[in-house]
């Protein structure tokens, strides 16, 4: 079984089986945190981009975004 441990009180921290793989991408790192604050509940893809771009990402990064 893998244990995966994701900090977000103080500084932001992903770990597996003790490992860090933080990313260094900030909507990398935002993403994680926020499924990680969703305590496994299915969050819709127009949720995410709504916290992710405020609404739609520009165009070159549409595809990242599926319209529902």
């Amino acid at each position: 079984m893998v244990y995966l441990d994701i900090g977000l009180l103080g500084p932001f921290t992903v770990s597996v089986d003790g490992v860090s793989i933080v990313p260094s991408a900030a909507k990398q790192r935002r993403l994680l945190a926020l499924l990680a604050v969703g305590g496994g509940r299915e969050m819709s893809m127009a949720a995410i981009a709504e916290e992710l771009w405020e609404g739609c990402p520009r165009p070159a990064r549409r595809p990242l975004c599926r319209r529902m």
